[in-house]
């Protein structure tokens, strides 16, 4: 059951209907994850797919990871009722590390499990633009973990969302959802969004251990004439709960001689997972004649306390972008960037075998540190009418393993007609380290 506001509405109805049918259709689709602008989809040498918005609306999906199931090549197996696996090109583990997940350009990946925690990013549905998926190697312009793609969930600007939007979902295994968005403007260059989305279900098909996963955001935009400024600021709590756990005590003699497993002593008891976030992020682009300068900045703190990914982790990242018109012929993009990681992870406890887990991970370090630095650069050249060229390459220095990676692509797009395209393309991309390859 979902209501809008009556100036929603009818902005979305004028919209519609002062489209022509091309663009009612993909032919006009836009596409910013290749080579970090705006791009026509049929222009871009990838094999890139969208997901609209309008897409995930009429498939009645309930989460991001849900609906990257609607895209070709993307391999998405459900665990449990808000736990996935998501991977490209059939290479599916529970935390793929070989994918990089952003939303609007932030990475979400983890470094707690070298992997993206899907339930961490359950924004509104309704707020998302687009879902870009590039399947292929992508490190020259965004670096680690862009080895077999990336995906980028891009949502809407502020301007698009104006008015109220309310949403209430019911469903089985005790699945209730509430969302609420309020968008405005504040003058005639600025419109902004808060938006807050709540749900609480069973986490299991079979039980009914608890979920709880809460959800705001808000965002900002300013655009006039070449510039633009986009400023978000949110946060999540999720808290899980599950009966069916035990933990253990190894006892120094077994409680029978004669069986030596009663050394050990199960014990009954409840795991409460809560997991905690927070993130801002400040977007900014200014054009000066044939020159284009854009760049990103954002931190975040997330916290988890299931014991497989138990710990704190903050980041601080920054890029800078300049992608200039050198002649009619040729473009060059050029970019800097620079991450700062903290995090803190439980190490052994003094009685060590009093209450453990089932499964744990600790580390010989409480607190580690590591950062990434990287320069890149590509050059599109428009060899014929017909034939365009792309050839770059990045340098990422890696601080925990002190590791310093090239990551070249080269790429060739052969225009046929203006309905049938080929191209060909090589690549490296490398996998960021986390405490999982060094702890």
């Amino acid at each position: 059951m979902s209501f809008y506001s009556a100036a929603s509405a009818s902005s979305d109805i004028d919209n519609l209907m002062s489209m022509d049918l091309d663009e009612l259709t993909s032919q006009n689709v836009t596409v910013t994850t290749a080579a970090k602008k705006e791009q026509p989809l049929n222009d871009v040498p990838a094999a890139i797919y969208v997901i609209t918005n309008e897409q995930i609306r009429r498939s009645g999906v309930r989460s991001i990871a849900e609906a990257l199931a609607l895209a070709p090549g993307v391999q998405v197996t459900k665990i449990s009722e808000f736990n996935w696996q998501v991977s490209l090109r059939g290479l599916n583990e529970t935390l793929f590390n070989k994918l990089l997940v952003m939303v609007d350009g932030r990475s979400v990946f983890s470094p707690l499990m070298s992997g993206t925690f899907w339930h961490t990013i359950d924004t509104i549905l309704d707020d998302i633009d687009r879902i870009e998926i590039l399947r292929g190697s992508a490190g020259t312009m965004w670096g680690g973990n862009a080895t077999n793609g990336v995906i980028n969930i891009i949502t809407k600007n502020s301007n698009e969302t104006l008015g109220q939007f309310f949403e209430i979902v019911y469903g089985q295994y005790n699945y209730k959802e509430a969302d609420y968005r309020y968008g405005f403007q504040l003058n005639d260059f600025t419109t902004a969004r808060l938006s807050v989305k709540g749900v609480q279900s069973d986490y299991y098909s079979f039980n009914d251990d608890e979920w709880n996963n809460y959800n705001v955001a808000f965002r900002t935009d300013y655009i006039e004439d070449n510039q633009f400024l986009t400023f978000q600021l949110g946060g999540y709590h999720t808290k899980s709960e599950h009966s069916s756990w035990y933990t253990y005590d190894f006892l120094d003699q077994p409680l029978h001689p004669l069986y030596p497993d009663t050394a050990i002593v199960a014990n009954p008891s409840l795991l409460k997972d809560y997991s905690r976030g927070v993130y801002s992020s400040l977007n900014f682009g200014k054009t000066l004649d044939d020159t284009q300068y854009k760049g990103s900045f954002w931190i975040d703190n997330n916290s988890r306390t299931e014991p497989t990914a138990n710990g704190q982790y903050s980041t601080v990242n920054g890029d800078l972008l300049m992608i200039k018109q050198l002649n009619e012929q040729n473009e060059l993009t050029m970019g800097i960037g620079a991450r700062y990681t903290r995090l803190k992870i439980p190490t052994a406890k003094a009685n060590y075998y009093t209450g453990m887990q089932p499964y744990q991970r600790l580390a010989y370090e409480r607190v580690q540190r590591e950062q990434i630095y990287n320069v890149f650069s590509q050059l599109e050249t428009q060899l014929t009418d017909k034939l365009t060229s792309s050839l770059g390459v990045k340098v990422e220095h890696f601080t925990r393993n002190d590791t310093t990676e090239l990551q070249p692509q080269l790429r060739l797009h052969y225009k046929v007609t203006d309905d049938h395209q080929l191209w060909t393309g090589i690549g490296r991309a490398v996998v960021t380290p986390s405490a999982v390859d060094s702890t």
